[in-house]
């Protein structure tokens, strides 16, 4: 194969296995959500308040921070030979920033606010649906 045909064969593969994934989540939410209103269970319970602002508080801490890991290693590669490896660092930062995320997350919602009760029921499956 030259190099066209995998530069193009690659994404395209990438991305109709993303989309396929995807499809595939939905599909078994959406199944799973038709079983629970066919029990009689109320969705509104599903989603916590606060679910949504905390995921890209983490998200963007996280990823300005093995920006950063790889910025400190650039430019100290260019003083100290031993940083020649931008990646290390990115990763040291990436888990420290994952720390942060993770002490501001718990400032921002307390514990007292985090507690969910179990609300999916345990219920045998039909046995049409396979």
């Amino acid at each position: 194969m030259g190099p066209f045909v995998v530069a193009t064969v690659v994404p395209v593969a990438m991305f109709a296995a993303l989309f396929a994934t995807l499809y595939f989540f939905i599909q078994a939410r959406e199944k799973e959500r038709l079983k629970l209103i066919e029990k009689g269970y109320d969705l509104s319970k599903l989603r916590t308040p606060n679910a949504g602002g905390s995921q890209w508080l983490r998200y963007g801490i996280t990823i300005c921070a093995v920006a950063l890991g790889v910025l400190i290693a650039e430019i100290l590669g260019q003083w100290i030979a031993a940083f020649n490896n931008p990646v290390l660092l990115g990763i040291l930062f990436g888990g420290l920033g994952m720390v942060l995320a993770w002490w501001v997350d718990r400032k921002v919602y307390p514990e007292s606010e985090r507690v969910v009760e179990p609300i999916l029921p345990e219920f045998e499956s039909d046995e049409t649906d396979q």
